[in-house]
């Protein structure tokens, strides 16, 4: 499987979640694969640097 469809598969879950909890644990999977596959080519930022500390905590 490449990682494109890994990459993929792991966001389609994350889409189909049913919670806000499951969702995250699909994004930051497809996150830690792409940085540990590679890195330097994709300029991963992790998830929740995207979203502030207070607005995660808001939405759990």
């Amino acid at each position: 499987m490449s990682l494109t469809s890994r990459y993929r598969a792991l966001i389609d879950q994350a889409n189909q979640a049913k919670d806000r909890q499951t969702c995250f644990y699909y994004l930051k999977q497809a996150e830690k694969l792409l940085q540990t596959q590679s890195p330097d080519q994709y300029g991963i930022q992790p998830v929740a640097s995207m979203v502030s500390r207070s607005r995660i905590q808001q939405a759990a």
